[in-house]
This record gives structure tokens, sequence and C-alpha cells, in this order.
């Protein structure tokens, strides 16, 4: 009798220090996602873009606008191109 309520404490004990490993783990996970959130937010990548990588936007004349027809979607797309003065010509 004294061993199964020793062996029954030792699994209260572990069951204990795994719900705060969940604990533990699940507030990191939630950091990690708003972490990514901020990664991710498009104004940042925009910034980023446009100040540290040097990608400019198009202009008007750059963009052409395509429509595409399927059988059950029609879905719209448009595509930069170049200019011609920074392709080397």
């Amino acid at each position: 009798m004294v061993w199964v309520s020793s062996q029954v404490r030792q699994e209260q004990y572990k069951v204990g220090e795994l719900k705060s490993e969940i604990s533990k783990l699940e507030l990191e996970n939630n950091q990690i996602r708003g972490e990514v959130a901020r990664l991710e937010n498009p104004s940042r990548l925009e910034k980023i873009a446009l100040e540290q990588i040097g990608l400019v936007y198009p202009e008007p004349g750059q963009v052409l606008s395509l429509s595409l027809s399927a059988a059950t979607e029609n879905r719209q797309v448009s595509l930069a191109q170049p200019s011609r003065s920074s392709s080397g010509n």
C-alpha cells in the first residue's frame, strides 16, 4: 500500500512538471507567433523593400493588366515590365 501511494505521488509530480512545461511552451509559442506576425507585416516588408533593398514601384506604363477567364473563375492579373532604360540598352 505504501509503494502504491509513493508511485501515485511520483506520477502526480511528473504530471505537474509536464503541465508546467506545457504552459512554458505555450507561452513561448505565442511569443514566436507574435514575432512572426510582426516580421510578416506588409508595412514592414514594404519599408525594407524600398529602403534597404532599393526596390521601386513600377511606373504606370510598366504595368500590364491581363484578364484571365476559366470555366468557373474570372481573375485579373497585373504584371510589371522592366523599363527600357534599366535593361542596359
